[in-house]
């Protein structure tokens, strides 16, 4: 993890709004090959501390001129997975809320929280590495309410060292990637403007102007191991001598070399500009640089180790001037690293618990998935593969069946009780049925009531039922032999209605030819053969009486 700090131009509120829309925003301009553009983060950026909008309004009631402080922390993929933070792993939550904690700490040594003003915390994971932008306005609340300047990183080598000791704490805490490691040092640093603009040239497929200079800091590098690793002890000007030859192959030229920087004159179609190069191959650090190869790091991991009671001593001497800077109470102790450095939590086990019902709902869902979705197609295709007409015949059978009994059963085209084989004619009947409608007549209290009209259509009722039953078993198709239906062996049947049947098994010309007489009884026009079955099958005539639910059990 890194540290870098956002400075400031002009100090004016465009540019603080500006800083603070960056830091939120999803769509921003960036520059490439002197160019904007506009650019889509994806992932958009996530507030974790605060609101935009409050912190801009904090800004304005501000009077002194510095009134905004920005920083950012940087962490490498190894440090904290994008992907596994995103989904809200709860072990890498967890770390960066420690981690915002700690240093909103050391931003603010001995302020109360409810005294320090509002602040904005938010992420950028577009990068393909996780950033935390903090945007801190520059002011505490004093105890008797007024508000005054405070500044978070003030010049000074106290405030430096307060700043890196927090970042070598977080390091060493949590075994994060160490930029002072010589293993991850940069030895020669491009500024930052221009590493910012290659990124995100290559991040939108462009080939960014500042591509020679990236490559200048590859080669220099590889020339700068070779050199350091010839026997005695290199100077900084013979290293920059045998990089100047390097330089000028990559349009870079040579102008002065001061102890925080060597400058060149980079040179690249339009684009002429001064560029300063840091690290320590570029600055006084190679000296120390050198001393640090030759120990192996022996320092570094000691420096490492003793930076949390580091950050405690600095933090500590920061926060007992407070009482007579604003007003606060001197802490006794560093509570937050102390919290900060306890051990993480366990996240708490998944259990799976196991259904009452076993395997059943895993069965259903297979039964499912096997007759809805693919037998479905299945069938579909063997339904659609066979004949058209397969079935054409017995449809045509069994629709005159159909629509005889629907003749039969038609009160408008019979007179008498609907369920009877006898016709009734016009001018008289047989039966002395009342023509007053069935199941129609209430008792004061509910009900239908029972009177000589209903025995007499029970006796009709219960004589109707025994034919239906004989039509039913007659229909069916059996071998032939001496097989009698029950109204034959019982003998009770008539020979003159529907319930009268030979008791030889009929054969299909034979049932077309008693379906033929019958639609003949029935006063249906004989234009042939097929021509009758058509004329049975139209739907006016296919019409069963709504009176046969009242009085039949069974249904029409």
């Amino acid at each position: 993890m890194i540290l870098g700090w956002t400075r400031f131009k002009n100090q004016k509120m465009a540019d603080y709004e500006k800083i603070v829309d960056y830091f939120v925003a999803e769509k921003v301009p960036k520059l490439v090959n002197g160019k904007y553009i506009s650019v889509r983060r994806y992932p958009a950026p996530e507030v974790l501390l605060g609101r935009p909008a409050r912190i801009i309004r904090t800004i304005e009631n501000l009077e002194q001129r510095h009134r905004l402080s920005a920083f950012t922390l940087t962490f490498t993929e190894a440090d904290i997975s994008i992907r596994d933070f995103n989904a809200g792993d709860s072990e890498a939550r967890e770390k960066v809320h420690r981690i915002l904690d700690l240093a909103l700490a050391v931003a603010f040594p001995g302020v109360p929280i409810e005294k320090r003003p509002a602040i904005l915390v938010s992420t950028h994971t577009h990068t393909s590495r996780l950033e935390l932008n903090f945007a801190i306005p520059r002011c505490v609340i004093r105890p008797d309410g007024s508000v005054r300047a405070f500044n978070p990183s003030p010049p000074g080598r106290r405030a430096t060292e307060l700043w890196r000791a927090f970042v070598d704490t977080i390091n060493m805490n949590y075994g994060f990637d160490d930029p002072g490691a010589l293993e991850r040092m940069r030895l020669i640093k491009l500024p930052d403007a221009v590493l910012k603009e290659i990124a995100e040239a290559r991040r939108n497929n462009q080939l960014s102007r500042f591509e020679p200079l990236a490559a200048f800091v590859q080669a220099a590098e590889v020339r700068a191991g070779i050199l350091l690793a010839k026997p005695g002890i290199p100077k900084r000007d013979v290293l920059l001598e045998g990089l100047r030859p390097l330089a000028e192959q990559h349009d870079l030229t040579f102008e002065t070399a001061t102890a925080n920087g060597t400058t060149f004159r980079f040179r690249n179609g339009e684009t002429q500009r001064s560029v300063t190069i840091r690290g320590p191959l570029m600055t006084d650090q190679f000296d120390q640089l050198f001393q640090r190869f030759n120990s192996n790091g022996r320092e570094r991991k000691i420096q490492l180790a003793k930076a949390p009671d580091k950050l405690e001593e600095l933090w500590l001497s920061v926060a007992r001037e407070m009482p007579a800077r604003h007003g606060f109470e001197a802490p006794e102790k560093f509570y937050e690293l102390s919290e900060f450095l306890e051990a993480m939590p366990r996240p708490r086990p998944t259990v799976f618990r196991r259904k009452t019902h076993g395997l059943r709902p895993i069965v259903g869902l297979l039964h499912r998935l096997v007759t809805q979705q693919l037998m479905r197609g299945l069938v579909a295709r063997l339904v659609t593969a066979l004949p058209k007409n397969i079935f054409a015949e017995p449809r045509k059978k069994l629709e005159a069946l159909n629509a005889r009994y629907a003749k039969n059963h038609n009160p408008e085209s019979e007179q008498g009780h609907p369920g009877s084989d006898r016709v009734q004619q016009a001018g008289g009947g047989v039966d002395p049925v009342s023509p007053s409608p069935l199941g129609h007549r209430k008792r004061p209290w509910g009900g239908r009531a029972t009177g000589p009209d209903d025995r007499g259509s029970r006796r009709d009722l219960a004589a109707d039922r025994e034919s239906r039953e004989c039509d039913g078993r007659r229909d069916r198709i059996v071998s032939k032999g001496r097989a009698e239906t029950r109204c034959a062996r019982a003998g009770n049947h008539r020979s003159d209605g529907v319930g009268s049947r030979a008791p030889e098994t009929l054969e299909l010309n034979e049932l077309d030819e008693r379906i033929k007489a019958l639609l003949a009884r029935l006063g249906v026009s004989q234009r042939g053969g097929d021509e009758q079955i058509e004329d049975a099958l139209e739907p006016a005539e296919i019409v069963v009486s709504e009176k046969n639910d009242d009085i039949l059990p069974d249904g029409p």
